[in-house]
């Protein structure tokens, strides 16, 4: 059985507590949150044990075996070497983290702790994207010259770190990864000759 903590208590925690859930060989033994209204609410909601404010304390348990970073993009980076560095393997939300270079410093913690690092960019383990990577890798679809990948959505209602270029990075960082990790994973992963982004902040307040 794999003891898994959550850390950070806001919507998305859901869909990482219910997978566990549903999963046989995993429980879902604590959560924390620097709300602490939030964590005991998930807590209460799924029968989870310990509730911490401090995802330090909780990584200090040493029947954790594996935690699931369910917090706002810019302390992915901070949390993911601490707990790799306590002993836990982890599933990190995507975006990885605010920039290459932190990405690179999570990678490199990875590899001298010897626990599993994984980020959830989950498009490429959906039924349709596999039938398409299996249709591709059989060399039925050609030869790839270039791709364009479009995601819209209203920044309405989005927390204010979720737009906050500092912090978060809106539509691009932290939700059209999903499309780009998605048509490099199809594409075998090919060095990029050119890269063109765009993203509009202008409906940030509808």
């Amino acid at each position: 059985m794999l003891n898994v903590g959550i850390i950070g208590a806001g919507h998305i925690s859901e869909s990482h507590i219910k997978s566990y859930m549903e999963n046989g060989n995993c429980a879902v033994r604590a959560i924390a949150d620097l709300n602490l209204k939030n964590a005991q609410h998930r807590a209460e909601e799924f029968g989870i044990e310990n509730v911490y404010t401090d995802y330090r304390e909780l990584l200090k348990d040493e029947s954790i075996d594996a935690v699931s970073v369910a917090t706002p993009t810019f302390t992915h980076k901070d949390i993911v070497i601490a707990a790799l560095n306590s002993g836990k393997n982890v599933l990190c939300e995507k975006p990885p983290a605010m920039n290459a270079d932190e990405v690179k410093e999570c990678v490199e913690a990875a590899k001298k702790s010897g626990k599993l690092l994984m980020y959830g960019l989950v498009l490429r383990f959906r039924p349709q994207t596999q039938y398409l990577k299996k249709y591709i890798d059989e060399g039925r679809m050609g030869r790839f010259v270039s791709v364009e990948c479009m995601r819209i959505e209203r920044c309405s209602g989005m927390q204010s770190w979720f737009i906050n270029r500092a912090k978060g990075g809106g539509i691009l960082r932290d939700e059209a990864i999903h499309e780009i990790d998605t048509a490099l994973y199809l594409m075998g992963y090919p060095k990029p000759k050119i890269i063109v982004a765009n993203q509009s902040f202008l409906n940030k307040d509808l």
